[in-house]
């Protein structure tokens, strides 16, 4: 999970604590059209099971004792890790063959025109990657664990706009 701008770098992208069994999950959305800030997502969900959630716990990464993820280029996404290191390989070739290009004005804003999230197909995989709009774009969001009666996980969910405070 993390936010696009830092998917391809090692040190930045956030690896959870927990572990999610791989395969297929939907990923939600809510969409706020707010006259006072327009079209937002507010709030992302990548739903693992359909169990009834209990509680929510805020993630832990593996690598520090901080909560959630920073997003640069204004996207996030939720991806296992192989899926991340494959997305750091076209990364790192994109860049290299468009030297001083933008990896987002420059390739991804052509897919996102009029619309907040996208299913993108990493070029040369089988593997897609839902990236999406964060909120207030680029910033530091929390993400939390939706558990349920057993303490597993059944949904990540990702708060960024709380609506009660807009209009």
């Amino acid at each position: 999970m993390g936010g696009s701008g830092y998917l391809h770098s090692e040190e930045n992208r956030k690896i959870l604590d927990r572990t999610i069994p791989i395969g297929k999950y939907e990923v939600e959305l809510a969409i706020l059209n707010s006259k006072t800030i327009s079209k937002r997502v507010i709030g992302a969900r990548l739903k693992i099971k359909n169990d009834k959630i209990i509680r929510y716990e805020q993630t832990q990464n593996k690598s520090s004792n901080l909560n959630g993820f920073g997003v640069d280029a204004g996207l996030a996404s939720f991806c296992d890790a192989s899926v991340a290191e494959e997305y750091t390989k076209f990364w790192y070739d994109w860049i290299k063959n468009n030297p001083n290009k933008n990896h987002y004005n420059d390739y991804f804003s052509k897919f996102f025109q009029g619309k907040q999230f996208i299913h993108w197909e990493i070029p040369g995989t089988n593997h897609k990657i839902t990236m999406f709009e964060t909120g207030f774009g680029d910033g530091y969001y929390m993400s939390l664990y939706g558990l349920n009666e057993k303490d597993e996980v059944c949904e990540l969910v990702i708060p960024f706009i709380n609506p009660e405070i807009i209009d």
